[in-house]
């Protein structure tokens, strides 16, 4: 997967987003990210720790996705689940 940086005026409040979706699940202005990338907001990614969450969380959630034929919606919920259960 390729990391692209976008500003806060392409990615709204969106911190960040991946290609591989179903069109209707992401705002209008994001269903264009391509299926190998990732976009990640500048101000999230500036920051090193955050950075590394999010690309964390980003890369179980496709998985699920991808391995277990889930929704995005359940693959963001059950990757916040599985975030929750390690502090």
């Amino acid at each position: 997967m390729k990391v692209v940086i976008k500003p806060q005026k392409t990615m709204g409040d969106w911190i960040a987003a991946h290609g591989y979706v179903p069109k209707n699940e992401l705002p209008k202005k994001l269903r264009h990210i391509p299926h190998d990338q990732i976009w990640i907001r500048r101000d999230e990614y500036d920051r090193k720790t955050r950075r590394n969450q999010i690309l964390h969380h980003e890369k179980r959630e496709l998985g699920y996705m991808k391995c277990e034929g889930l929704t995005y919606e359940k693959a963001h919920q059950k990757t916040l689940r599985h975030e929750r259960s390690y502090p």
